[in-house]
């Protein structure tokens, strides 16, 4: 399979290129007694439908950077490659090396966006994908209320985007206000969950945390480190 291209101008030359082949096979052979034997047309849908295959995977590459026109039915296709807008892909076609790209990066909505009536309303993007054994959820929602306890006012549920990654049992959770981390199985022990800022904490309580932080020459932040403890040091450490 060759690998997705990036150029529209080839896209749009392959989409173009396709499509000509596919109205050569339909105006030569598979017209209304056109084909000499039933055999002869099985041959040519056959070729028709892979032809049909390779214009969805070129479809798949294009940005419709002309816009869209409209069909019948009240429908708007784009003006290269043809496709429905707003309509559903079943297929996904990927190159076996390299990096992968499936969607495309939506912000969160602006604050000028009305709230949306409920949840399905609100949602942009709701998709997960598991890949070599990781899990990744992209959720991208309008604001929206919502009951948290019934009987209870509805409350406004801010408009966010939010990535989560789950890898081995450690979740990744990363929005437009907070990046969390959870550890597997913490929620799972007894007692309660007690949260505090790095320098609320006392020494003796940091020194069970294995945390490093990156920093610049004038403190600035660049990141920090979990060192994963062994399943025993865990199990000592719940005892």
């Amino acid at each position: 399979m060759p690998k997705i291209v990036s150029d529209q101008k080839t896209v749009k030359q392959n989409i173009a290129h396709v499509l000509r082949l596919m109205d050569f096979l339909n105006d030569r052979y598979l017209a209304k007694g056109r084909a000499r034997t039933r055999k002869d047309f099985q041959r040519f849908f056959d070729i028709y439908q892979m032809l049909g295959t390779a214009w969805e995977y070129f479809s798949l590459q294009c940005r419709h950077g002309k816009g869209f026109r409209r069909v019948r039915d009240g429908h708007q296709a784009c003006w290269i490659c043809g496709k429905i807008r707003g309509a559903p892909q079943t297929e996904v076609l990927l190159n076996v090396k390299g990096p992968k790209v499936i969607g495309r990066f939506v912000p969160s909505p602006p604050r000028s966006v009305k709230t949306r009536s409920s949840e399905k309303a609100a949602m942009v993007v709701d998709d997960a994908i598991r890949f070599h054994g990781a899990t990744l959820k992209v959720r991208v929602h309008h604001s929206y209320p919502s009951r948290l306890f019934k009987g209870k006012d509805s409350i406004a549920i801010a408009k966010d985007r939010i990535v989560e990654l789950k890898e081995r049992g450690v979740g990744i959770s990363i929005d437009d206000h907070l990046v969390n981390v959870e550890w597997p199985g913490g929620k799972r022990q007894r007692g309660k969950i007690y949260g505090g800022l790095a320098f609320e904490l006392p020494k003796k309580l940091l020194a069970k945390f294995p945390i490093l932080f990156s920093y610049g020459p004038r403190g600035q932040f660049y990141g920090l480190e979990l060192f994963r403890p062994s399943a025993n040091q865990s199990r000592r450490r719940t005892s």
